[in-house]
């Protein structure tokens, strides 16, 4: 399961075309997901997917494409007269939007953020390219057919690969598989070892996201609960002193590395400081007029709910 973010549309469309039983879909819902899957086995890209951004919607698509990506994952539905069967919904899906997912969903997909392309792309028509695109699938279709048991045995002996995770090697497990068979069946030896430098580099750059958005949640959290120490949580907005609460924040997370810089730009980029200004404070002339933030209370609220700072009331 992949997420392309953002992905030019012509290449969805390229991706849905060469595969088998491709489908590109803009909206789907859980009943005719959980329906397509068995009776199609698809590979399904699902276009200008923003909802997919926050768990507490379409909660049972959520469900659905969270057991998508094993061979294990299914789905019981009630069938007539009382009756229930189990759906197996794995199925190779490919999410595209600019905003993400959560993070239980992230954590079982390949994501894959793009960026725009510097120069002019050559304009493409599909009208013009469909007979290019069958031929690649008529190939795609006929190394599938003579390779079907090599690929197999593949996926079915795979060795662990040295240096990635459990759920990480699972994800990756069928394009390993295919990259492998590749190597072995055109002597283009070298695809598995890019596939493989590939999985640990997207795994090195979510680390590092992670860790810098567990770093953001701790200074937001460290101004909340500031803010509720010296019961301001009731006030629209209230002006504080940035070294103060730079410290409260240092002491309360134990992150003494912590400066001023960094809470200022991780407090404007979550759009809680309205403004910011100077002031002299009465008994520190040395380094008057100090730094002060006009505080969206609201808005701190409402960060810390989102970031599961505090339960959302």
């Amino acid at each position: 399961m992949e997420i392309l973010h953002p992905y030019p549309r012509w290449e969805k469309i390229n991706l849905a075309a060469m595969s088998f039983n491709g489908q590109l879909r803009g909206s789907l819902t859980a009943a005719a997901l959980a329906r397509q899957i068995p009776r199609d086995q698809p590979l399904l890209c699902i276009d200008e997917a923003e909802d997919l951004a926050h768990g507490q919607h379409h909660r049972e698509i959520f469900r659905l494409l969270r057991a998508m990506y094993r061979r294990s994952g299914n789905r019981e539905v009630c069938g007539p007269r009382g009756t229930s069967a189990v759906s197996n919904l794995f199925c190779p899906v490919i999410i595209v939007n600019i905003l993400g997912t959560d993070d239980a969903l992230r954590d079982r997909i390949i994501e894959i953020q793009t960026v725009p392309r510097v120069r002019e792309v050559e304009r493409f028509l599909f009208r013009e390219q469909h007979n290019t695109l069958q031929r690649l699938r008529d190939d795609l279709y006929r190394f599938a057919c003579a390779c079907v048991g090599q690929i197999y045995d593949t996926y079915r002996t795979f060795p662990p690969v040295a240096h990635i995770s459990d759920r990480t090697e699972e994800l990756w497990l069928p394009i390993f598989t295919l990259a492998k068979s590749i190597d072995e069946a055109t002597d283009a030896l070298g695809l598995f070892d890019e596939m493989v430098g590939l999985a640990k580099e997207l795994g090195q750059q979510r680390t590092e996201q992670e860790s810098f958005a567990a770093r953001d949640t701790r200074i937001i959290a460290g101004l909340y609960f500031c803010l509720a120490s010296k019961g301001l949580l009731g006030c629209p907005s209230v002006d504080v002193n940035a070294a103060e609460i730079t410290t409260f924040i240092q002491d309360m997370e134990s992150m003494n590395d912590l400066r001023i810089e960094e809470v200022s730009r991780v407090l404007r980029r979550a759009k809680i400081i309205m403004r910011r200004f100077r002031r002299r404070i009465p008994g520190n002339a040395p380094s008057n007029p100090l730094m002060h933030y006009s505080i969206d209370v609201n808005g701190v609220v409402e960060s810390a709910k989102t970031l599961g700072v505090l339960q959302a009331s």
